[in-house]
């Protein structure tokens, strides 16, 4: 069986989605209840955050020299290889030598700022849609899950992921502005899925909720995205979760952040850890409902 793949995705800066992409993947790959998951963190962002996270300054200097980033994967394309991830993993980023858990990520890299104007890529889009999705078929039994963090634009890249991934999960800030980028990441997931048909596109799994506080216009914020997430629901035939709990708003998250250490390591005991660990075990129950794919 093969791993489940889950893209998070959101147009809009500063809504916790690099934030829950490492802390979700390092909970699954060493809380002590997640029985030694094997996790892959796939930086698709050119700003490569979660790869600055995981690895800092000069873990990311020392990929770049050796040409051991994402970057590379579309490279080999462009130049009419075989693409493949298998050389760029970073192994044991973060584990737990108890369970066996492991976390292993594939850098991100400035340099796909530019690829996606090369000629080479733009006139084979179709295929250059897919290069990820291929690569990573040799990959999928090697893992539990897959966690790829997304650039925040509709590009070649967050195409990519799209056809790779099972599902999208949304990191969402109770706020007006953030709710018309999930309009948008409704509209435009609907017109790809129409344009790649028959290929495969993931489906919009549901929202995570970040920086949380029980005030009137953060509920009327949540009862009007539910509205919108209803609709799609239908749209998909997928009910569209708003995934509980909800990440509260905490100074934990932020300290954390400054130091690029995740929650579980840097403030294990703390309540907004609490929250990350019990929303990770309910995505673990809503992927539970599907069977892995075969790899």
């Amino acid at each position: 069986m093969a791993a489940h793949v889950l893209a998070f995705l959101n147009f809009k800066g500063g809504v916790g989605k690099t934030t829950n992409t490492v802390n979700i993947a390092a909970i699954l790959a060493l809380h002590k209840q997640m029985a030694g998951r094997r996790v892959l963190v796939l930086d698709m962002d050119p700003q490569s955050n979660s790869t600055l996270w995981l690895i800092n300054r000069e873990g990311y200097a020392k990929a770049w020299e050796s040409d051991r980033t994402i970057h590379r994967l579309f490279q080999t394309f462009e130049k009419g290889g075989t693409p493949d991830l298998a050389p760029l993993i970073q192994t044991a980023v973060l584990e737990n030598l108890a369970t066996g858990g492991r976390l292993d990520l594939v850098p991100g890299s400035f340099q796909m700022l530019e690829l996606e104007e090369r000629p080479a890529l733009g006139h084979h889009i179709k295929q250059a849609d897919s290069v990820l999705a291929t690569a990573l078929r040799k990959l999928r039994a090697d893992y539990d899950c897959i966690l790829i963090d997304c650039p925040p634009a509709w590009s070649l890249f967050t195409r990519n992921a799209l056809r790779a991934a099972d599902f999208i999960l949304v990191p969402y800030t109770p706020d007006y502005l953030a709710l018309e980028g999930i309009k948008w990441i409704n509209q435009l997931l609907r017109e790809y899925t129409r344009s790649a048909a028959p290929g495969r596109v993931a489906k919009l799994a549901g929202v995570i909720v970040n920086r949380y506080q029980p005030y009137q216009p953060v509920e009327a914020a949540l009862l009007e995205m539910r509205d919108v997430l209803d609709t799609y629901s239908q749209l998909q035939n997928l009910d569209v979760q708003i995934f509980e709990p909800m990440i509260r708003n905490s100074t934990a998250v932020t300290d954390a952040n400054n130091v690029q250490k995740a929650l579980i390591t840097e403030r294990p005991h703390d309540p907004v850890t609490k929250d990350f660990i019990a929303l990770t075990q309910n995505l673990l129950t809503f992927l539970d409902r599907f069977p892995k794919p075969d790899a």
